[in-house]
């Protein structure tokens, strides 16, 4: 499908914006200590910062995505500026990892006929999540765990941003898909 907003209730799906990151060889070693694996949506201006890690990402198994070179609303920008936005990180993670990319995260789950139009040119797949768990700086671990507690987990796609509080809600988020 061109678009995922949801998994069959027997799935869940873990992905994680805004990597590489400093927390991601962190998030990296929690994910293998539970045997896990998850989807990371990079952005692009990043990935020349931490690229050995973003190779390490495919080793280990994890999908790639990309959620927009620097994180802009795409839905502001003109369609030109989206096709930049959208391409130009696929194209530079792809040679990076020789392997092509095409899952993409519109930032703030947010698109418009525009980025459509570039989805389908490109044959992209937009790849939403159902659940986006708080973020930011100010973002507890028990932020994060409280909001989780009131969503159903079967059938999701939980979309975190790499944080410190992100780190240490992992386990606990991790056991909760278990359960």
């Amino acid at each position: 499908e061109s678009f995922t907003f949801s998994l069959p209730n027997q799935y869940v799906a873990l992905t994680f914006n805004r990597g590489p990151s400093v927390y991601t060889e962190e998030i990296l070693n929690i994910l293998q200590q539970y045997n896990y694996g998850a989807t990371f949506f990079l952005q692009g201006n990043q990935v020349p910062l931490y690229s050995d890690l973003v190779k390490t990402l495919v080793t280990k198994g994890h999908s790639i995505g990309h959620i927009t070179n620097n994180h802009s609303l795409l839905t502001i920008l003109e369609i030109e500026e989206q096709r930049d936005a959208l391409i130009q990180p696929k194209e530079e993670i792809g040679q990076l990892i020789n392997k092509e990319i095409n899952l993409v995260r519109p930032p703030f789950n947010t698109f418009n006929k525009n980025t459509i139009s570039i989805q389908q040119e490109y044959n992209l797949k937009i790849v939403n999540s159902s659940i986006a768990l708080k973020s930011g700086n100010d973002v507890q671990a028990s932020d994060i765990l409280a909001e989780l507690d009131n969503k159903q987990l079967n059938g999701a796609i939980i979309g975190l941003d790499e944080s410190q509080a992100t780190v240490e809600a992992l386990p606990t988020i991790l056991e909760k898909i278990k359960d």
